[in-house]
């Protein structure tokens, strides 16, 4: 992944000191996504995902080649806590049938392999271990995140007296700007 370059290594420094530090509400997409991971590796990463364990963000370029066109994605538990508001059905049909896959746009020869300990994946696919992430403040609001939807989600209780911990930015691989009021793109 090309951090050698100068524009790139400007913007991974304004991630990190002047939105991550501030918790400014961001929205990644594409590039974006990739580079927001990255900024917070740990140490040089070679890009062939040989060192994803070492606690940090890493993008590389994608073992499967380039990605175009129809991208279809499994959304983790986390990712259908934070999405349900948005997929078009009632709270009820939710708990029946939570939305299994979402469909978007995608165009990208780059992924995010690893991510940082305060972030988490809100999807994935075959081709594509992270499709979409949520950054939080720290890994103790990620395990309250994770801890607070699990069990609103369990015991079925819509009036968790809980604070739920949001992110501060999400991030999308695919491209959820190209899709249509009806889903379709």
């Amino acid at each position: 992944y090309e951090t050698n370059v100068k524009w790139i290594q400007h913007l991974q420094e304004v991630i990190k000191n002047e939105i991550f530090a501030k918790e400014r509400k961001t929205w990644g997409i594409c590039f974006g996504h990739q580079v927001y991971a990255h900024a917070f590796r740990t140490k040089e990463h070679k890009g062939d995902g040989s060192n994803e364990d070492d606690g940090g963000g890493c993008a590389m370029k994608c073992p499967a080649g380039l990605q175009l066109g129809h991208c279809s994605y499994n959304p983790t538990k986390e990712g259908v806590a934070l999405f349900s508001p948005f997929v078009p059905s009632s709270p009820k049909e939710q708990q029946q049938q939570p939305q299994t896959n979402f469909d978007l746009l995608c165009s990208h020869g780059d992924m995010v392999s690893s991510l940082p300990s305060f972030a988490i994946s809100l999807g994935s696919n075959d081709t594509v271990p992270i499709q979409a992430a949520a950054y939080f403040s720290s890994s103790q609001d990620v395990t309250s995140f994770q801890t607070t939807t699990a069990s609103s989600s369990s015991d079925g209780d819509d009036n968790d007296e809980r604070k739920l911990v949001l992110p501060h930015a999400i991030t999308f691989q695919a491209h959820p700007e190209f899709a249509t009021n009806n889903g379709y793109y």
